[in-house]
């Protein structure tokens, strides 16, 4: 839905050439990058959470799995988490300013 959104407020924003207006097909810069950051959080979502799913149906009473493996398996949802917080952080320029200009203010 936030893809469509996007790729339709880009159509509706047309280049011009000449004066004249130049229709955009094809997938412009800003709409790959956006489209490449939501395949990853995706991605990063999934890879934390689907392996939990997996051992939950495959061993239900939780013989077959050494107590390690599956602690260590247990962390993964939340690094994911941690992995989509940061990727956000990063990606919104304005949320970095406004948290470095506050960091800066702090220590003057």
């Amino acid at each position: 839905m936030i893809f469509n959104f996007v790729r339709r407020s880009t159509k509706r924003v047309q280049p011009m050439n000449n004066g004249h207006v130049v229709v955009a097909i094809t997938l412009n810069h800003r709409d790959a990058r956006l489209l490449k950051h939501m395949l990853f959080m995706f991605a990063a979502f999934c890879c934390g959470w689907i392996p939990i799913y997996i051992i939950g149906v495959i061993d239900w009473n939780g013989n077959a799995i050494a107590y390690v493996v599956l602690h260590g398996l247990e962390m993964l949802p939340m690094m994911s988490f941690v992995v989509d917080i940061v990727d956000l952080f990063l990606y919104n320029r304005e949320l970095r300013t406004y948290f470095m200009n506050k960091l800066r203010n702090r220590a003057n």
